[in-house]
């Protein structure tokens, strides 16, 4: 009798592994499939990812902003008429003045190679006019750029000169450009 439970116990113990065998190799093979799908899934993400990515992310071609050249738009504006788009002095209004308007571009050169500007901001805001000097072709930039700034800033509170100031170097940096070399 002792065997027979013992071979009975045996014949269970061998069917629950056998249960179990049958699980863990099916339980194997489907955690095998996953693992192969999940390969498989990562390769193909890799693969399509980077032109996906690169569609979904990439912005049309744009131009870079161009940045207004301040200085030369204020020449043009205030000084070409008489001096001429170049600068050399052959503006449409120049023929019409008492002295020609000089060649804006050999200043340096006309100064041992040193431009001048500290005689030209002078000369450009007024400051350089002597009294016995009379009248000049040139208008005093410097009172029409403080009329500007107070049309501009009307009631706030500005400060005229600084404003003068960075409008008469702002049109000297271009001039000075404007020089041959």
């Amino acid at each position: 009798m002792a065997s027979s439970i013992h071979s009975s116990g045996l014949h269970r113990a061998g069917a629950a592994l056998d249960v179990l065998r049958a699980w863990l190799t099916h339980a194997t093979a489907n955690l095998l499939l996953a693992l192969a799908l999940l390969i498989a899934w990562i390769f193909i993400l890799a693969w399509i990812a980077p032109d996906a990515r690169a569609q979904s992310t990439a912005r049309p071609a744009q131009k870079a902003p161009t940045m207004r050249d301040a200085g030369k738009v204020e020449f043009e504006s205030r000084c070409a008429s008489c001096h001429g788009v170049n600068g050399k002095g052959s503006g449409p209004v120049g023929e019409l003045l008492r002295k020609s308007p000089p060649d804006l571009t050999l200043l340096a050169k006309r100064n041992s190679g040193v431009f001048p500007m500290a005689r030209l901001y002078d000369s450009i805001t007024g400051d350089a006019l002597p009294a016995a000097h009379g009248t000049r072709d040139m208008p005093v930039w410097g009172r029409v750029y403080r009329e500007d700034a107070a049309t501009y800033y009307m009631e706030l509170p500005y400060d005229p000169d600084a404003y003068t100031r960075a409008q008469v170097l702002m049109l000297l940096e271009y001039v000075h450009r404007l020089q041959q070399k």
